[in-house]
């Protein structure tokens, strides 16, 4: 399984990209289709370099609606949308670059998708 765990902004996404129990990645792409697409496609051949591997994409509900939730669909890509209230938080006194994506890509906050 390849889980992607999103923390979408503006105008970035930076993602957290895990495969089964691997060391995760961490890629930047920009949040317009074309820097979706590249995310998609990366994550579809990742997905057939590891036999054809079910792909995830999960990121915290935000005001930026549901275009990402869309072109994932779009692209056949199994999305999902967490509720923040559902999450865990992370310890308040320390600061981490994507949190939110490392919050969803760890298996406890996935574990029932």
């Amino acid at each position: 399984t390849i889980i992607c765990g999103m923390d979408a902004h503006d105008n970035t996404l930076s993602n957290r990209i895990g495969v089964n129990r691997e060391a995760p990645e961490t890629m930047t792409v920009k949040n317009t289709l074309d820097g979706r697409q590249k995310l998609f496609h990366y994550l579809k051949d990742l997905a057939q370099k590891k036999d054809g591997a079910r792909i995830i994409v999960a990121y915290e509900a935000s005001p930026l609606g549901f275009g990402i939730y869309d072109d994932c669909v779009e692209s056949g890509i199994e999305c999902h949308i967490l509720a923040p209230t559902k999450m865990p938080k992370a310890p308040k006194d320390r600061k981490i670059k994507y949190k939110e994506s490392f919050r969803i890509t760890s298996f406890e906050v996935l574990k029932e998708l």
